[in-house]
C-alpha cells in the first residue's frame, strides 16, 4: 500500500501512516458505502435512453445527414471540422511538444460558446451523459451479453450503447457486495500521494462528481442510506486558502478568508462589478471566482484556468481569464511575493527539499534554465522558458506545502482521531491491542476521507454525538498530539460545515422519505433525472 520509497522520506510520519492504514483496509473489505439498488438500475435504464435520443438528434441534423461512429476521433474531427466546417479548437500536446486538434470536452465548450449552435449542446450533453454512465453506473452493474459483443473486457460495444444493454444480472462483485439486502460498495483506498493526500481506486469514490446543475446530471445521489442509518458530512471551510494565507503571510487574503462565505463573493463583486445577489455561492460567477483564486495561489497559467472552468461550463474568454489573475495577483501581492522568495530559497538549497507543517518531505531539483540566474533577474527577465521554469517551480512547491498541510498529512491525522473516537462512542471500555479497530462499524463507521471532507455512516440515534465530534476534530488544526509532535506555532481558526444526509449531496426535503418508502425508483427518477417530490 506504501511504496518503500515514500517511508525512507516520511519515517516521522509513521506514526499516522501505519494505523491508518489498517482503518483504510477495513473500510475496503467491510464496504462502508451503501448505494441504492433501485436508484442504480433506473439510471441505468434512463440514461441509457437518454443517450440513444442524443445520439439520434445528432445524426439527424441535416448538416450531418448520416450516422458515424461517435467514439472514434477522426470520424468526430470530419464532421465537426469537415462538414460542419467549425474552426479547429487545438491543445499543446506536452508528451510530443506539439499542437493537436482535438474534439474532448474543452472544444466542445469553447464551439458551443462561440457560435451557440444546438447541435454542440447535444454534443456536450452526450459526452458527460456517457463518461458518467461507464464510470459512475455501468462499472457497478453485470449486463446479460450482447450478441454482438466481441471486447469482452469492455462494459458494451457500440451496438448495445445504440440500442440500450440486455438484461441487468445483478452488481458487479468486482466493486459491490449484498449484506443484509443492502448493496455496498468496496473503494481501495491509498496512501500514494506525494502530498500526503489519500488516494481512492475500483472506483474512485474521492472522484464521484457533484451535481451539473446546467446539465442536471447527478451521481451522488446513488449512495443512500439504509433505514434507521444516516451520513453525517463535514468539511473545512476554505482551508487551503487559509493556510496560504498564513504561511505566506499576507494579511488580506486572511481578512478574506475569516469573512465566512463572502470570501469569493466579495472578490467577484470587486473583479466583475456584480452586485452580491449575481455572485452569491452557487451561481456560476462564484465558481469561477473561487476556481480563479486558487488558480492563482497556485500559479496557474490563464490558459488552463480556461480551460479548467470549460470543464465546469463557465465560458470566461481567455482574454478574461489573463485580465481575472492579473487583478488577483495585485491584489495578493504580499503573498506571491513571499511565495516566490520562498521557492527562491528552497532552489538554492545544496540538495533542494521542503516540508509541509507535518514534516513530510519533498525532493525536486533547480531547472537547468535557472541555475546561472538571480532571483531580480529571474522575475524580470525576456527568457520565456526561465520563466516558464520558475512558474512551474512556484506551482509544486506551492502547492505541497500548503495541500500537503491542509488536506493531506492532516487529513489524515484528523481521520485517525476521528475513528479512534468513534470507537470508543460505538464501544465504550472495550479493549483491544489493535485500538483503531475496536468499535462497532455496524453503528457508526467511516463512510469517506476526501481532502479536507470527512463523512460517516452512523445510527440515527447516534447523529449528535458523530457530529460533535468531526466538528471538533475539523476545527483542531494546532494539535498534533497524540500521534505527533506539533511542530509550529501558527495559529489556524479553522471553521467547518457540518450537514445530516439520507442521500449523499441531496437534501432532506427532497423527498428521500419517501424513496426509501417505494421499490420503484422511476416515482423520483424521471428520464434519468432526479426531480423535486
Amino acid at each position: 500500500m506504501i511504496p518503500q520509497e515514500a517511508l525512507d522520506r516520511n519515517l516521522a510520519l509513521m506514526n499516522i501512516i501505519q494505523p491508518l492504514g489498517s482503518v483504510l483496509d477495513k473500510m475496503t473489505d467491510v464496504g462502508t458505502a451503501p448505494i441504492s439498488e433501485e436508484v442504480l438500475r433506473f439510471k441505468a435504464r434512463a440514461w441509457t435512453n437518454r443517450i440513444k435520443e442524443v445520439r439520434d438528434t445528432i445524426y439527424s441534423d441535416p448538416r450531418i445527414g448520416t450516422r458515424f461512429n461517435l467514439n472514434s476521433n477522426p470520424q468526430c474531427k470530419s464532421v465537426l471540422y469537415g462538414k460542419l466546417r467549425f474552426p479547429e479548437v487545438k491543445r499543446y500536446d506536452t508528451a510530443n511538444h506539439r499542437e493537436t486538434v482535438t474534439v474532448n470536452q474543452y472544444a466542445i465548450n469553447l464551439l458551443y460558446y462561440n457560435t451557440k449552435d444546438p447541435l454542440l449542446r447535444s454534443w456536450g450533453l452526450l459526452q458527460r451523459l456517457r463518461h458518467r454512465k461507464s464510470n459512475f453506473v455501468d462499472k457497478l452493474l453485470l449486463y446479460k451479453p450482447c450478441p454482438k459483443c466481441t471486447d469482452k473486457s469492455r462494459w458494451a460495444c457500440d451496438h448495445c450503447a445504440g440500442s440500450g444493454y440486455g438484461e441487468i444480472l445483478g452488481p458487479n462483485p468486482r466493486y459491490v457486495s449484498i449484506r443484509d439486502g443492502w448493496w455496498w460498495l468496496h473503494p481501495v483506498y491509498l496512501q500514494l500521494a506525494i502530498t500526503g493526500r489519500l488516494n481512492c481506486l475500483d472506483p474512485n469514490l474521492l472522484q464521484w462528481p457533484r451535481n451539473s446543475v446546467t446539465w442536471n446530471i447527478d451521481c451522488r445521489d446513488i449512495f443512500v442510506a439504509p433505514p434507521g442509518k444516516s451520513f453525517v458530512l463535514t468539511d473545512r471551510s476554505k482551508a487551503e486558502r487559509l493556510v496560504g494565507a498564513v504561511i505566506f503571510n499576507d494579511p488580506i487574503m486572511l481578512a478574506e478568508v475569516m469573512s465566512g462565505s463572502k470570501a469569493f463573493s466579495g472578490l467577484a463583486q470587486d473583479c466583475f462589478g456584480l452586485t452580491e445577489a449575481e455572485c452569491r455561492k452557487g451561481t456560476d460567477w462564484y465558481t469561477a471566482m473561487k476556481t480563479s483564486a486558487y488558480s492563482d495561489q497556485y500559479f496557474v497559467q490563464a490558459q488552463t484556468l480556461h480551460e479548467y472552468l470549460m470543464k465546469q461550463d463557465i465560458h470566461l474568454p481567455l482574454a478574461e481569464c489573463k485580465r481575472v489573475l492579473s487583478f488577483l495577483a495585485e491584489r495578493y501581492a504580499s503573498y506571491k511575493a513571499n511565495a516566490e522568495q520562498f521557492v527562491w530559497e528552497k532552489l538554492r538549497m545544496p540538495r533542494p527539499h521542503t516540508r509541509n507543517l507535518h514534516g513530510r518531505l519533498f525532493r525536486f531539483e533547480m531547472p537547468i534554465e535557472l541555475s546561472e540566474m538571480e532571483f531580480r533577474t529571474v522575475k524580470y527577465t525576456r527568457n520565456a522558458k526561465a520563466r516558464a521554469a520558475f512558474a512551474e517551480m512556484c506551482r509544486k512547491i506551492v502547492s505541497f506545502v500548503i495541500q500537503g498541510s491542509a488536506t493531506g498529512d492532516d487529513c489524515q491525522l484528523t481521520a485517525l482521531k476521528i475513528v479512534d473516537e468513534l470507537d470508543q462512542i460505538t464501544r465504550p471500555g472495550f479493549f483491544s491491542l489493535y485500538r483503531y479497530l475496536n468499535g462497532d462499524w455496524t453503528k457508526a463507521a467511516p463512510f469517506i476521507f476526501k481532502h479536507d471532507e470527512w463523512g460517516i455512516l452512523c445510527d440515527d440515534d447516534l447523529i449528535p454525538e458523530v457530529k460533535a465530534l468531526l466538528k471538533k476534530h475539523a476545527e483542531d488544526f494546532n494539535h498534533l498530539e497524540p500521534y505527533l509532535t506539533t511542530t509550529f506555532d501558527k495559529t489556524f481558526n479553522m471553521g467547518s460545515e457540518t450537514e445530516v444526509q439520507k442521500q449523499w449531496s441531496v437534501e432532506p426535503e427532497e423527498g428521500w422519505e419517501q424513496m426509501l418508502e417505494i421499490k420503484n425508483a422511476e416515482h423520483f427518477y424521471r428520464n434519468g433525472i432526479r426531480f423535486k417530490a
